[in-house]
Order: C-alpha cells, then sequence, then structure tokens
C-alpha cells in the first residue's frame, strides 16, 4: 500500500503531461489514504469483542520494540540511507510491525481533503480505536477466566461435599481425581504492559490533538500569558469542536481506560522517560486529558438541567460507543482496579475501590516532586532541560491537584453502604484524606504556593483599586484550585484543620522593612486562605472558594474558630492618594476598632 513503485513509473514516464501526472499522483494519494483507513478499521473490528483474536493480534503486532531494536534502528539511520534501514529492519524483525509504528505512521501524514479534513486522522482514529477494542477483548477474556475458574472451584468443593458421604476411600479418591481441572497459566496484564509502554504511550499523547489545535491552543496561551483582569467569555461550541476530532477521543478513551486501572501515577512515570528530573510535555498533555475526564465524570454525578448526564465532549464517544449512563461508568481513577464478579456473572466495576487510597498518595507524591522541580526552575531559569519547562510544571501541578480536588470532594460513598451518616463516617475518601495529610507535605505546599501567588500580586499592584487588581490567567487558575484543594482536604478530618492552623508559611517576598505594608511577618496556613480573598476582584470564584475552606476548617474545631475569631486589625496603612483626595484619614483606637474620620477634624 505504502510503496513508492506507482509515484517511479510515473515519473519515469516522459509521455504524461504535467497537469495529467498531478492528477494521477493525487488519484493515487486519495486511493492510499482510503485504502489506510480501511485497513485500519478492518484491523478495529478484527479485535472488538473478540478476546482471541485479541489475543492473537497482539502476539503477532507487539507494542513496541525492544531497546535493542530501537538502537538498531537508530544506528542504521545514521549509517545509512532510509532503503537500507528499512530492508534490514524487515530483515532482522522478520517484518514484523508494532502498534507504535501505526500509531505513528497514521499520525505523520497530513493529507488534507478539498474539505479541509484530516483523512490522515481517520486513520489514526481507527488505530486508536483498535488499540482500545484490543484493551477491551482482553479485559474481558481475563474476566471470563476468572470467572471460569470460580465456576470450577465451586464445583469442585460441591463434588467434594458429595464424596465425603461415601463409606468408601477408594471410590473417594477416585472421584477426587475424575474431578481434577487444569488451572490457566496467569495471563498478561495488558493494561500494565500498556501503561509501561514508553514508546506507545509517548506515540499517543503526541498525536492526541491535530497540528491545527495545537496551533491554536499555543497562540491562545500566548494571548493569555500578561496580567489581566478576569474576562467572562460564554461558551462556544464550535471553537470546543475545532480544537479536537475523532482521533483525540479515541485516543482519550484508551488513555481513560488505563488510568481507570489505577494506573495514572505510573503512566505518568512511564511518559517523563528515562530522565525522571524533567517534566515532559507528554505528561502535561496526559494530566490535562485525565482531569478532563475527572471533571466529565463529577459533572454526570451531578444533575444540573441535563439529569446528570454527560458533558458535550463525551455525549458522542459514551452514547456511539460504550452504551454508558451515569450508573455505569466508573471512576476515572480507580473504577476498573477492582473488578468483582457479579450475580450471573457479569462484572460489576468497583467504585469505592481499594485502590483509591494509593492512587491519591502516588499522585501526592508525584505533584510534590514536580513543585521541587518548578521551584528549582524559579530560581535558576537557565536549569530548563527545554524552552517553556517552567510552564508545563505549573500546569501539571495544577491539572494534578485539581484531580485530586475533585475526587476528594466526593463526600458519600455509594448508596449501598448504609445510611448517609454512615457513609459519611466510614467513606474511603475519608481515609484519603487523612492519609494525605498524615503521610504528604500537601497541606504545606498548596498553601506556600497560594501565599506566592497572594505576596507578588499585592506588591505588583501595588497603590492600585481593588476593582483594578491585575492577576494573570495561570496565577488564577493556581489560586483556585490551590483553595479548592485545601478546602475538600480539610473537610471532616480534625489532623487536617489542626494542620492548617500549625503551618507556618513564610513570607515568600523576603522580610519587610516596612511594618505598614499589611501582611505579618510570621503567619499560618488558614491566615494564607484569609488573606487570598483579596485577590477576588482579579479571579472569579476565588472568594466563594475561600469561604468553603474556612468554613470546613472551623467546622467541628474550636481552636479554629477561636484563631479566626480573634483575627483583628493591628495597624492601619499609610495614607493613599484615595483618601488625601476625598479628605479623610482612617485611624484605629486600642481596642482595634477602625474609624474614618474627616481630615479637618
Amino acid at each position: 500500500i505504502f510503496a513508492e513503485k506507482p509515484r517511479s513509473l510515473l515519473e519515469d514516464d516522459a509521455n504524461l503531461s504535467e497537469e495529467k501526472r498531478a492528477t494521477i499522483t493525487a488519484s493515487i494519494e486519495r486511493e492510499k489514504r482510503t485504502v489506510r483507513v480501511l485497513a485500519a478499521r478492518l484491523l478495529c473490528n478484527l479485535v472488538t469483542d473478540n478476546p482471541l483474536a485479541a489475543e492473537i493480534i497482539l502476539r503477532d503486532v507487539p507494542f513496541s520494540p525492544t531497546a535493542d531494536q530501537v538502537e538498531g534502528r537508530m544506528a542504521g539511520s545514521i549509517l545509512g540511507s532510509r532503503e537500507r534501514v528499512d530492508k534490514e529492519t524487515a530483515t532482522n524483525n522478520d517484518g514484523v510491525i508494532f502498534w507504535s509504528d501505526l500509531v505513528a505512521a497514521t499520525a505523520k501524514v497530513q493529507g488534507v481533503d478539498g474539505g479541509g479534513k484530516d483523512e490522515d486522522r481517520d486513520a489514526l482514529a481507527a488505530v486508536a480505536a483498535a488499540l482500545h477494542n484490543l484493551l477491551t477483548s482482553l479485559e474481558a477474556r481475563d474476566s471470563l477466566l476468572e470467572l471460569d475458574d470460580e465456576m470450577k472451584r465451586r464445583e469442585t468443593k460441591k463434588h467434594h461435599r458429595e464424596v465425603s458421604r461415601q463409606d468408601s476411600d477408594v471410590s473417594r479418591a477416585s472421584s477426587i481425581r475424575s474431578i481434577e481441572f487444569a488451572h490457566h497459566p496467569e495471563p498478561i496484564d495488558v493494561g500494565f504492559e500498556m501503561a509501561s509502554n514508553g514508546p506507545l504511550m509517548n506515540a499517543l499523547l503526541r498525536n492526541i490533538l491535530p497540528a491545527k489545535a495545537v496551533l491554536m491552543q499555543s497562540q491562545f496561551e500566548k494571548e493569555h500569558m500578561e496580567l489581566s483582569r478576569p474576562k467572562f467569555k460564554p461558551p462556544a461550541a464550535s471553537a470546543a469542536d475545532n480544537m479536537s476530532d475523532s482521533a483525540t477521543e479515541w485516543i482519550s478513551l484508551v488513555l481513560e481506560r488505563l488510568a481507570s486501572r489505577s494506573l495514572l501515577p505510573h503512566m505518568l512515570r512511564t511518559a517523563g522517560g528515562t530522565n525522571s528530573d524533567c517534566v515532559t510535555p507528554e505528561q502535561v498533555v496526559l494530566a490535562s486529558c485525565i482531569r478532563q475526564a475527572v471533571d466529565d465524570y463529577h459533572s454526570a454525578l451531578t444533575p444540573t438541567g441535563d439529569a446528570g448526564g454527560f458533558g458535550r465532549r463525551r455525549l458522542s464517544i459514551a452514547a456511539k460507543t460504550a452504551g454508558m449512563t451515569m450508573t455505569t461508568r466508573p471512576h476515572p481513577l480507580w473504577g476498573r482496579a477492582d473488578n468483582s464478579i457479579g450475580e450471573g456473572g457479569r462484572v460489576v466495576p468497583g467504585r469505592d475501590s481499594r485502590a483509591a487510597v494509593p492512587v491519591f498518595l502516588s499522585l501526592a507524591n508525584i505533584v510534590e516532586e514536580i513543585r521541587l522541580r518548578a521551584n528549582a526552575l524559579r530560581g535558576k531559569k537557565s536549569m530548563e532541560v527545554y524552552d517553556g519547562e517552567q510552564n508545563c510544571a505549573i500546569r501539571i501541578i495544577d491539572d494534578i491537584c485539581d484531580i485530586l480536588a475533585q475526587s476528594l470532594g466526593r463526600h458519600v460513598s455509594s448508596s449501598a453502604n448504609g445510611t448517609a451518616k454512615q457513609r459519611n463516617k466510614q467513606c474511603f475518601v475519608a481515609d484519603a484524606r487523612s492519609v494525605l495529610g498524615r503521610e504528604t507535605t500537601l497541606i504545606s505546599s498548596c498553601c506556600k504556593d497560594l501565599a506566592r501567588i497572594l505576596d507578588t500580586s499585592l506588591a505588583s499592584n501595588s497603590g492600585r483599586k481593588a476593582r483594578e487588581l491585575m492577576l494573570s490567567s495561570q496565577d488564577q487558575q493556581t489560586a483556585i484550585v490551590m483553595v479548592r484543594l485545601i478546602g475538600n482536604i480539610v473537610y471532616k478530618c480534625r489532623y487536617n484543620q489542626d494542620l492548617l492552623r500549625i503551618t507556618p508559611v513564610p513570607n515568600t517576598a523576603g522580610t519587610r522593612s516596612n511594618p505598614n505594608d499589611g501582611i505579618p511577618i510570621e503567619r499560618t496556613a488558614i491566615h494564607v486562605v484569609l488573606s487570598a480573598t483579596s485577590l477576588a476582584p482579579a479571579c472569579f470564584t476565588l472568594r466563594e472558594w475561600c469561604i468553603i475552606a474556612i468554613r470546613n476548617a472551623v467546622e467541628d474545631n474550636a481552636s479554629n474558630a477561636e484563631t479566626v475569631r480573634r483575627l483583628e486589625a493591628n495597624q492601619v496603612l499609610d495614607d493613599t492618594p484615595e483618601l488625601q483626595r476625598i479628605g479623610v484619614k482612617v485611624e484605629m483606637d486600642e481596642r482595634g476598632k477602625v474609624h474614618v474620620k474627616r481630615r479637618d477634624s
């Protein structure tokens, strides 16, 4: 299909005019694109709901070449011609193709039809759909094997009870031997193998968006890097649709299916490559994709006029391919980790999974590692491995923290676990809050990030009115995410509430010589959350999230409530030109009461 022989024959034919040669070449290219798409769709259909075919195809088409094969390819591309490399590769690997090659090959060609549509993205979509259906079929195979073993175990146990009633030892031994079954060999964990495969994971992440969407996103981020006031823009369905296509949706489904098996921390490590200190763009893409999936999941659980339906991005795929509903959709982080065999042999996804707390803990540790890298890059820009690494580090911190915030905000468990009060006490999310507070420095780090934004913005906006406060879009997002995570992690957790009160947060702007700057030199995390409300004029919804965080921090905690109650004004800020112009001054008495007086009084 991909041979260059037809093209070479056209070039050798001197009787053809340039116009005729161009027409024939265009026709060949269209036919090649059509065949490519049909071949990919055929591959997808072969592995759909067919565990045996999926197992055979995976044996014939591995996920990616081995390290030795990759090294041989690289050496051949450097030392020899392209034709020689292809020939040697086919000879050494016996013509073996890999899934990573299929993804890269279908994404490499940017053929566009007359309507401006990327035809080769259709081929990539079909390859991604085949990969998704292969994973689904092999997961079904594993479930069938588990069901088969369970049924055989029950049959054996039943037969043993019948034999035990017999008096003859000989008949008992012969009967037991007659019902001995051969156990299935342990199947390969396809999901883990796929999540551990660096070339395949990176190929999917690098091609999840079409080129035009990448350019649009780059332009959008460039326009919003400067300080600005918050602006409300109504969502535009056409703009959202232009950012993705069918290939984007299918690759997202593959990534979400792997993440739902509690493999997101492992996938982030794989996307990070061998250099664990560097934050890669592939990690940012992965975190952003799963963040969207978590947002869609929790939005579906909240009835908002659409009876809790899926968001706009999920409707087409969820309805047309999986037939999912709000009640059957597994959680994007752990929903498929503890599948159980239900009545009638049906596979029931685990909602309150035992894997939830380890996933939370792993993600929190990853955030802390990336935060150390981001702080190092802030101090020394030259440490960046590539241009924009610091922005990538900040973005992935926000994404993972938002994933944690949304997942920790689920305050009750499933309806099958008792009354609402019992569910709230026994919910595994409550255990996750306690573990994150005791085993990580997540609360302290979030408060320090929030304090950095607070100190920097107040210093850069000195002398401005509140309604003129300017804050970059990145800082706006970070502030909201951090306050939201703090509010959800302290909810009904006494240890975390106390930690918020006693954790010191240093002044990131350094020691101030002017005591009238309004920011205390010594402060705790609860002071930072309270002070963050001053950024509300430049950041939509921040004040509301601060109120929720303070409410959760003081609930059933008299010490925190007393700390907030005792907060009072220490001294008045210096006179401002605005106060002088209107002829008033501000004074404070010995009891901390503030009074506004006329200047001539």
